[in-house]
């Protein structure tokens, strides 16, 4: 169980990654063969913009302020094409 000051520190790290609109790691992603898999690395190209996704079916993840870090196997990059929020 979390202290008052571990628990504060969790919620403003969650606070700040929802604030995150676009594709991030952690994500979910629901491919056309009805596979589901967690994001695990964003491309982004020279804009930030996302370009491509890294998906991954297992590893590990450090949640820091505002992002998480992965660290595991990943699958060949698939490129991102936006789908509105709440699609899978």
């Amino acid at each position: 169980m979390l202290d008052l000051h571990d628990s504060e520190i969790l919620n403003a790290r969650v606070t700040r990654l929802l604030y995150v609109e676009s594709p991030k790691q952690g994500d979910f992603v629901r491919f056309a063969d009805v596979v589901l898999r967690r994001i695990s690395h964003v491309w982004l190209d020279e804009n930030g913009s996302p370009d491509s996704i890294q998906t991954s079916d297992g590893g590990s993840f450090y949640l820091g302020d505002g992002y998480l870090s992965f660290s595991g196997s990943l699958f060949t990059s698939v490129y991102y094409e936006h789908q509105p929020k709440g699609t899978m």
